[in-house]
């Protein structure tokens, strides 16, 4: 019976042992859960669920690129910056203006005019002249406007012109219907013998051709001279001074007297595009001589015959140096009309 008692007993220490360790590890499980997984340690809402959930990828750094970073300010910004104006128009803050029209941009970007003036060819007056009526703030012919055609804001179709107040596709005499306008491409310098037939630059339409233009110059053999200077054709083409001779006003001699001697050319350095304030000093294409000075013209002036002039309403140089409209006409966005 002792025997007995002593294996049941040994066997109840041993069950009991059993028990504590089932214990001992049921707690360490729940430890385990309590800290690393289940409490929102770095598994359950650390590290990863900072992560993924609204750091980096969610609305970090991607969702700011993405959304409206980087990319849609270049979207944005880079198309509008690529606006292109129609001719004769200018990229002002507000969009593209008509500078002779646009009351709010008269003759240069932001140039407002004064309440209850009109703009009239780039300039602020206090009413429309002449044939001209006020539309919008601006000084429009009625009879040939195609945007205003016989009233203010009647605007004809792609395929008509305004003439004489009316919307038509029949233009008068032998003009052209060109883009809208009834086009005399006989002298037009972008639509000549034909639309959309062009001159380059420094070419004018004559009888349907482009032809050399000079304006103050001389042409000799396919190239604008100043006869008045030039040692190969003084005083007229093929005319040469001899060797260590200069041209003065035409006429060859043994030197420049008051002007400057440039390369046996008498120039007057005080006006001359190729020599302004030095013999070489040439200007840019879009500045113009001085005072010994090279200025540069104003947004939408083109520089003719050595001065800065608006192609889009000059009549003696309508939308090319150099073409002048008939005693007539008006040149309105380079076109005489």
């Amino acid at each position: 019976m002792d025997w007995l008692a002593v294996v049941l007993l040994a066997f109840a220490m041993v069950m009991g042992g059993c028990g504590d360790d089932g214990a001992t590890t049921g707690d360490s499980g729940s430890d385990s859960s309590t800290g690393m997984d289940s409490g929102g340690g770095t598994d359950g809402g650390g590290t990863d669920g900072a992560t993924d959930g609204g750091g980096t990828d969610g609305g970090g750094t991607d969702g700011a690129t993405d959304g409206g970073g980087a990319d849609g300010a270049t979207d944005g910004g880079g198309d509008g910056g690529m606006l292109t104006c129609p001719a004769f128009e200018e990229l002002c803050t507000s969009g593209c203006a008509d500078l002779d029209t646009d009351p709010a941009n008269c003759g240069d970007c932001d140039n407002a005019c004064a309440s209850g003036d009109v703009c009239n060819r780039g300039r602020c007056i206090a009413e429309c002249r002449g044939a001209l009526s006020e539309c919008g703030g601006g000084c429009f012919n009625l009879n040939n406007e195609r945007d205003h055609c016989g009233a203010c804001d009647n605007v004809c179709a792609a395929t008509e012109a305004c003439v004489g107040g009316t919307c038509t596709m029949d233009c008068p005499g032998t003009d052209e219907l060109c883009s809208g306008f009834c086009i005399d491409t006989t002298r037009d310098p972008a639509n000549c013998g034909g639309c959309d037939t062009a001159c380059a630059m420094g070419e004018v339409c004559t009888d349907s051709t482009c032809t050399l233009e000079c304006g103050a110059m001389t042409e000799c053999g396919g190239a604008c001279v100043d006869t008045d200077s030039d040692i190969t054709h003084c005083g007229a083409c093929g005319t040469a001074c001899a060797t260590g001779e200069v041209c003065n006003a035409g006429t060859c001699g043994a030197d420049c007297g008051a002007l400057t001697d440039c390369a046996g050319m008498c120039i007057d350095t005080t006006d001359d595009l190729a020599h302004c304030g030095a013999c070489d000093a040439a200007c840019a294409t879009d500045e113009i001589c001085a005072s010994s000075t090279c200025t540069a013209c104003a947004v939408g002036e083109t520089v003719c015959d050595g001065a800065c002039v608006t192609l889009s309403n000059d009549p003696a140089n309508c939308g090319a140096c150099s073409n002048a409209c008939a005693m007539d006409e008006v040149c309105r966005r380079g076109r005489c009309r």
